[in-house]
């Protein structure tokens, strides 16, 4: 019971097992303004998150730190919804090596740059 939402959930539950508001708020210790509080912030995350999405894929390499430049946005913010979307940086990819010739030793080097 650490974030308000998790507290007004408790206190519905307490309602529903036939306790009044006033009584299960007086229990928690909690403040009655809790129980009429709505909180605004979901539509707000949810026009951020759909930019994100959007801009991801444009620009794969951007972390949450650059994208919220390019995009104007507040850092922690596009942190805390780029952890909830699960967004991540794809992993670079290893370079090709040329496997069909073996690497030449240090004397045959020597041998092959002697051209006179």
């Amino acid at each position: 019971m650490t974030t308000p939402s998790e507290r007004r959930d408790t206190v519905q539950v307490l309602v529903r097992r036939g306790l009044s508001q006033r009584k299960a708020l007086r229990y928690l210790g909690l403040s009655r303004r809790i129980a009429s509080y709505a909180p605004r912030q979901a539509a707000k995350d949810q026009a951020v998150a759909e930019r994100l999405l959007a801009a991801s894929p444009k620009v794969p390499r951007f972390g949450y730190r650059r994208m919220a430049a390019w995009l104007d946005l507040g850092e922690a913010r596009v942190r805390r919804l780029w952890r909830r979307l699960g967004l991540n940086i794809p992993r670079r990819r290893p370079r090709r090596r040329r496997s069909d010739v073996p690497p030449l030793s240090v004397a045959v080097r020597s041998r092959v740059r002697v051209g006179w």
